[in-house]
């Protein structure tokens, strides 16, 4: 009677690594935590460290089970809040309650904000909060509309550890009253942003305003840059001092000719000797 031949073993190690590689994979991970107990507790580790957010059932679920395994909350590195289009009060997602999940973390270094369907207003609480517990790195907003450009600005100061800034489709719904210099440089440590999809050039340049000293490496929407020509005093790259990476994105081949032109005369965007400039389009990249 013929026997069964052994499986193959694989060393924790090999295992291990393989679990790194999907990374991005949730099903996958499922998989593996679920292949044996060896695997078990490192895919867990990746399986836990995004989490998003979506309904108040998603919230309570997530801090009653950091309270019944409070070792968890080490592995957390990112949050998403998206509330479903049928999620009631999408407030409830910004304010306090959030805040009290994040200042569990103490691992945590990505915050994200995305389809927020209400004009963005936060409770003063709220800040407060995000400033003293919260020591997040990288923020992504998209496809959101603060109620001004200021309750951004209060937004980006209530975070003081942030060093990179990725913003898609991000508006202001009411102009604001001062202008952005009022607020340069109160984020001393941002020194990377990338600006895509439809972010308005107010909010444009109420960010390199606020990171004014810090800004290393800025990156966006090449498709407005008629809208960047009669804001040129608000974001007048000359004055960035440390700036040592500007890439610009269109999906228009024929724009990069014009935008080559107008670097090339010093008009519209002046930049420090020392920046590299990058221009990309489509496939196309013109250094």
């Amino acid at each position: 009677m013929a026997t069964v031949p052994p499986l193959p073993y694989i060393p924790l190690e090999v295992g291990e690594n393989i679990i790194d590689q999907l990374d991005e994979h949730v099903d996958s991970l499922r998989s593996c935590a679920l292949t044996c107990r060896g695997w078990s507790r490192h895919a867990r580790r990746h399986l836990m460290a995004s989490i998003r957010i979506q309904s108040r059932e998603d919230l309570y679920s997530i801090c009653d089970y950091i309270t019944s395994n409070p070792r968890i909350s080490s592995f957390i590195r990112s949050v998403s809040i998206t509330p479903a289009p049928t999620a009631n009060k999408p407030r409830f997602f910004l304010d306090v309650l959030p805040v009290h999940l994040l200042m569990r973390l103490p691992n945590l270094q990505r915050y994200c904000i995305a389809d927020y369907r209400d004009a963005i207003l936060f409770h003063s609480i709220a800040l407060v909060n995000l400033k003293a517990y919260v020591l997040v790195q990288e923020l992504k907003l998209e496809r959101v509309q603060f109620h001004t450009g200021a309750e951004l600005a209060r937004f980006l100061i209530a975070l003081p550890q942030l060093r990179r800034l990725e913003c898609h489709e991000v508006r202001s719904s009411a102009a604001m009253t001062a202008g952005p210099a009022l607020f340069r440089d109160k984020c001393p440590k941002l020194s990377e942003v990338a600006i895509w999809h439809r972010t308005d050039v107010h909010t444009v340049g109420l960010i390199v305003q606020m990171s004014f000293s810090a800004l290393n490496v800025l990156q966006f929407d090449g498709n407005n840059l008629s809208d960047l020509q009669g804001h040129a005093g608000a974001i007048d790259l000359c004055e960035l001092k440390h700036l040592q990476s500007l890439d610009i994105m269109t999906d228009h081949c024929e724009w990069v000719d014009v935008a080559i032109r107008r670097i090339l005369s010093n008009d519209t965007l002046r930049l420090p000797a020392t920046t590299r400039l990058q221009l990309w389009c489509d496939l196309y990249d013109y250094m």
